[in-house]
């Protein structure tokens, strides 16, 4: 003799399993962005504007040794550098608008032979951002 689940319990437990997903995918997103410096950030850079455009975007990078592979959008003009991430990441990292004045171009280095530059955050200093070399070369715009 077997036992069948009534349609009404699978649901309940297909609710229960993506409810729990959910959560947890809200606690990791919002743990990362207060492990990587980027609240800390958000608490003085905040970018109220909604930006459209950046210029680049899929970009790697990491803060404070968290990596942000392929989510970062990135956008520069001659006042400030602008950061956010794809919209499903979202959760404790809102869009930032960091002026030039308040970030140290620390180093360029290469890893394994892929350019990157370090940029010290905030004044005083609150995160090292770390991007591909090539996101920062061109002129801002």
């Amino acid at each position: 003799m077997t036992a069948s689940l009534s349609p009404l319990v699978i649901l309940a437990i297909a609710l229960g399993w993506l409810c729990a997903f959910v959560l947890f995918w809200v606690m990791v997103v919002s743990l990362l962005a207060w492990i990587s410096g980027w609240r800390a950030l958000a608490a003085r850079y905040r970018d109220l504007g909604l930006r459209e455009r950046y210029s680049r975007q899929r970009v790697s990078g990491s803060l404070r040794g968290v990596g942000y592979n392929h989510v970062l959008r990135v956008h520069q003009d001659t006042h400030c550098l602008y950061l956010a991430v794809h919209p499903l990441f979202r959760i404790g990292h809102p869009p930032l608008r960091i002026p030039w004045r308040e970030i140290e171009r620390r180093e360029e280095r290469n890893f394994l032979g892929w350019p990157r530059t370090r940029l010290r955050l905030g004044r005083p200093p609150v995160a090292d951002l770390v991007l591909p070399g090539a996101v920062l070369d061109a002129e801002p715009s």
